[in-house]
């Protein structure tokens, strides 16, 4: 499902579980693959064939820790750490990115497959 989809169920009032696929090594976030989130809004950039998307991680916090990837250098400059491990993980668990509209980097799970695991 590409952003466009994902603007509509949100303005739509439907509650967005996603998890994230490699793709979103791509971007600037401190997201991971694996991670889990719920959308919490998009904006339209007018002028622009793109969006800004919030998530909020917090829900998912423990889960998200299992998937976080030592990809921040420490003071030697070995990447050694986390986004939390070096204060970029944002505080209130609220991300957000900017993707194209016709972009598929993640992917959608439906409410029953969040309980199950």
């Amino acid at each position: 499902m590409n952003i466009l989809e994902l603007r509509r169920r949100v303005r739509r009032g439907d509650e967005v579980i996603v998890e994230f696929t490699k793709d979103i090594e791509n971007y600037e976030t401190c997201i991971d693959e694996g991670m889990r989130a719920i959308v919490v809004k998009v904006d339209n950039t007018d002028g622009y064939e793109c969006s800004k998307v919030h998530f909020d991680l917090k829900p998912f916090d423990e889960y998200n820790d299992l998937y976080a990837q030592a990809n921040y250098y420490d003071k030697n400059g070995i990447p050694n750490q986390t986004a939390k491990e070096n204060g970029q993980y944002p505080v209130d668990g609220i991300e957000y990115c900017y993707f194209a509209d016709n972009i598929d980097i993640i992917e959608f799970i439906e409410l029953d497959q969040v309980v199950e695991n």
